[in-house]
């Protein structure tokens, strides 16, 4: 009887917590620090890996890369373009994937731009071909990308790595 009743507690102040945490390993893009500030993807579910993105200013915008890795999926990267006062010239086709090594690159197989709402210029989902497969990847910008006030402005390449690390995932009802 006093197992039940302990049982029965802990199941409800989990279910009222609404927080489950289950350790795993991830298999994700790490970001290149160097290349930016690494920042969460979203507000719940990973730990110890949870900076697994870059954000960096771009002579007066944001740009924030979010790479996302599934095994046996084609690769996605998702972007961010803040808002800024500046006028904005983008074409979103002059982008490149490329190997760590440089040996081999690609580009999106899709693209898919569209307004980002009230705090952001644009958001950008780009998928590259399934063949392509690298453990360390470079998303490269082309002349041309993004154009600030009539000005070409470049843009460093946003480098990432491909790596395993043992880390909670946590979820909760209020994410």
């Amino acid at each position: 009887m006093r197992l039940t009743s302990i049982t029965a507690v802990a199941i409800s102040l989990t279910m009222l917590a609404g927080c489950v945490a289950m350790p795993m390993n991830r298999t994700y893009y790490e970001p290149n620090p160097a290349d930016g500030a690494p920042i969460r993807s979203s507000s719940c579910g990973w730990n110890a890996t949870a900076l697994d993105a870059l954000e960096r200013d771009i002579g007066g915008i944001v740009i924030s890369v979010f790479p996302r890795y599934e095994k046996g999926k084609p690769l996605s990267i998702y972007m961010l373009l803040g808002k800024t006062t500046k006028s904005v010239d983008t074409n979103f086709e002059m982008i490149e994937l490329r190997s760590g090594d440089g040996a081999a690159s690609t580009h999106p197989v899709t693209t898919n731009a569209k307004p980002a709402g009230p705090y952001f210029y644009m958001s950008i989902n780009y998928v590259f071909p399934s063949s392509f497969d690298a453990d360390e990847i470079s998303l490269t910008f082309l002349p041309g990308f993004i154009k600030l006030d009539g000005r070409d402005i470049v843009v460093a390449p946003f480098r990432f790595k491909r790596t395993t690390k043992s880390d909670f995932y946590y979820n909760s009802i209020n994410c």
